[in-house]
């Protein structure tokens, strides 16, 4: 991400790896067809709600085409693509690209198509990334979710967005820790 953020949110997790190898957790944050349905914390409404309507790996960014999610090949140097119906933020595709070591795996992922909240446009394509970053021992998993940001300092909008891209880290760690406890 090659932009001055004006919104970064970090978190650190971990969890004990119990014999997972870098593949199967490379796997798993590759199956972005699983975060279909999951929940968050909804800031705004004060519940829990589906965080993704839809969510699955497209061929391209002009298609569109849902195809399997690619969880067969090593993820060092992949470039994928995903849709994500978002509860907040409508549907949009990003762009992944993925690191892989003996015991490592990074995901980072950028919204290549523009964020709405209710009918503005309020983020810019490229203006938002995550990265995920996973490194697996043999006692553990240490996993580091970060969110960046660039977009209008909209004085309601720009709450909503931060609470909004705040949860998601949270959701997503989560997440993975259901499919992870799905594997053991």
């Amino acid at each position: 991400y090659n932009k001055k953020p004006i919104f970064v949110a970090e978190m650190l997790y971990e969890i004990p790896s119990n014999g997972a190898s870098i593949k199967d957790v490379s796997k798993i944050l590759r199956s972005f067809s699983t975060m279909e349905g999951i929940e968050y914390y909804s800031n705004s409404r004060k519940k829990y709600d589906v965080l993704y309507n839809k969510c699955y790996t497209i061929s391209d960014l002009e298609t569109l085409s849902k195809i399997e999610d690619n969880v067969d090949d090593d993820a060092n140097g992949l470039k994928l693509y995903m849709l994500q119906n978002d509860n907040s933020f409508g549907e949009t595709p990003y762009e992944v690209t993925c690191w892989q070591s003996d015991s490592d795996v990074a995901l980072n992922v950028v919204n290549k198509g523009p964020l709405f909240v209710k009918f503005i446009k309020a983020v810019k394509p490229e203006n938002v990334c995550l990265t995920l970053y996973a490194n697996v021992s043999n006692e553990k998993i240490i996993m580091y979710i970060l969110a960046q940001a660039d977009f209008a300092s909209i004085p309601m909008i720009e709450t909503k967005i931060k609470d909004s891209l705040t949860a998601r880290i949270e959701a997503l760690f989560n997440w993975f820790e259901g499919q992870y406890n799905e594997i053991k």
